[in-house]
């Protein structure tokens, strides 16, 4: 998916979740989830997380879709970040992550969760970048302004 899609998702994430957790910050938890939505694209040396940190060169080192694209990934972020911040901010990078890697596995190109113990990839209808992703990013915001009425 296009970043602008995985923006959108964090962000209505983000929205939903704010019912659901407590106990810190608000602003620094959806962050957190907009953070969680973009990063594991770090891996991709020309996506915006990849060109606003500076961090290009974990594309020389990851291919793209890989590890930061896998379940591990996700585990070894949000349980640094909970040892160090604590369970609540460690859940808003937890549903950014997740929402990152259920919108790609909706793509054709699929994502494996399991990287690099199996090859079994979760692939869905939509092309990066097509019509039906359009579709889906109006989606997406329509349930956020449905949200925000």
């Amino acid at each position: 998916m296009l970043f602008l899609t995985h923006l959108l998702l964090g962000i209505l994430v983000g929205l939903e979740a704010k019912d659901f957790f407590s106990g810190g910050n608000y602003l620094i938890f959806f962050a957190l989830v907009l953070l969680g939505a973009l990063l594991p694209d770090i891996d991709e040396g020309e996506s915006k997380i990849s060109k606003w940190t500076r961090l290009r060169i974990i594309s020389f080192f990851s291919k793209h879709r890989g590890f930061f694209h896998s379940l591990g990934f996700v585990v070894l972020i949000v349980l640094v970040l909970r040892v160090f911040f604590g369970d609540y901010y460690a859940w808003g990078l937890f549903l950014g992550l997740s929402s990152h890697l259920l919108s790609d596995g909706l793509t054709k190109q699929g994502i494996n969760f399991f990287y690099p113990f199996s090859e079994l990839r979760l692939r869905g209808w939509i092309r990066t970048g097509s019509g039906g992703e359009m579709i889906f990013q109006l989606l997406i915001g329509g349930l956020i302004v449905w949200r925000l009425w």
